[in-house]
């Protein structure tokens, strides 16, 4: 039971996530602008976060430039805006801006990395609203079913038997019982959203689900990588139970991009 030990407060958490974001979801209020609205605060508050991981200097005018920027990006791509792929560059420039003003050097890795981390949550955000609203409902929710169910099947199978340790160095916690046993479930995630829901073949649901929670996966992990450098347990304490916002889209940053590309070449229509 003590491998359990979190499962009550991750589950509170994430329930009340999930609810909030099918909310959201099923009711677009004003044409799914208050969705557009939502996943840009989120992608502000994990901009924000990524500063405090990589500790460059972030004062509150720094933070508040990045996390406008990853706002406006955030926005500008699910709105499918002409100029969304330049904004994407945004997110980087006020901290990288900052450290080149400070003439400190040291820091401009540091620096780097937190503008690439707002600006991969503000993309991934951003087209995860534009799926609601291009693609409909159940296409919005497959990439979400895809990191779900995946993390929830890892989590169990991982601490159920989980011996084989994936990343000790990194995460000690990730094993590849786990890891495979996500795989299972990000497919049957990806089969309930994408085959029952959006009517998708079966093929194609179950190569989103392998590729998109293998990416899923793999983004989890980089994030443990960065908090471990930083000396940090979790990116913040937004969530109880989940620690901060991008330990809850680490996923979804790598997973959604992904699935976005294999229904555009797969021909899914909007």
């Amino acid at each position: 039971m003590k491998r359990f030990a979190s499962l009550l407060p991750r589950t509170v958490g994430a329930a009340a996530a999930m609810a909030a974001v099918t909310a959201l979801a099923v009711w677009p209020v004003r044409g799914g602008l208050l969705l557009v609205a939502a996943c840009s605060l989120v992608a502000a508050l994990a901009a924000v976060e990524g500063l405090r991981m990589m500790h460059p200097p972030s004062g509150t005018i720094l933070r508040l430039l990045t996390g406008l920027s990853a706002a406006g990006c955030a926005a500008a791509v699910a709105l499918g805006s002409g100029f969304a792929p330049v904004l994407a560059l945004l997110p980087g420039l006020p901290p990288l801006t900052a450290r080149v003003l400070a003439g400190d050097n040291a820091g401009a890795g540091r620096c780097a990395g937190a503008g690439w981390i707002a600006s991969v949550a503000a993309v991934s955000l951003g087209l995860l609203a534009r799926m609601r609203l291009e693609q409909g409902l159940w296409i919005f929710f497959l990439p979400l079913f895809v990191c779900w169910f995946g993390d929830t099947a890892a989590y169990l199978a991982g601490s159920a038997f989980g011996r084989r340790r994936m990343c000790p160095a990194v995460s000690p916690s990730k094993t590849w019982e786990g890891f495979g046993a996500g795989l299972a479930g990000s497919c049957a995630g990806a089969l309930v959203a994408g085959t029952a829901g959006a009517g998708l073949p079966a093929a194609l649901s179950i190569a989103v689900g392998l590729l998109g929670g293998a990416a899923g996966a793999l983004s989890d992990l980089l994030e443990s990588s960065l908090k471990r450098d930083s000396g940090l347990k979790d990116s913040g304490s937004f969530i109880p139970g989940h620690g901060g916002v991008l330990d809850r889209i680490d996923s979804l940053g790598a997973a959604v991009p992904v699935i976005w590309v294999m229904l555009a070449l797969a021909g899914v229509p909007a």
